[in-house]
């Protein structure tokens, strides 16, 4: 069988962490409309910190 795991592109990643600082809901309520888990979100949120804009290269 072959990788059942989703991937998600550079914009879906960075406008998840974007809706994390603006939209004023908690990384919980955010993970659950977009149907992630709240420790992917939180990955990527970390990883946005450490790399900035050289975070989520590709898929």
């Amino acid at each position: 069988m072959g990788d059942s795991r989703r991937k998600y592109d550079e914009e879906f990643k960075r406008n998840a962490v974007e809706l994390c600082r603006t939209s004023g809901k908690t990384t919980s309520q955010i993970a659950r409309d977009l149907g992630i888990n709240s420790s992917m979100l939180n990955r990527w949120r970390r990883e946005q910190v450490k790399y900035g804009e050289r975070a989520f290269p590709g898929i």
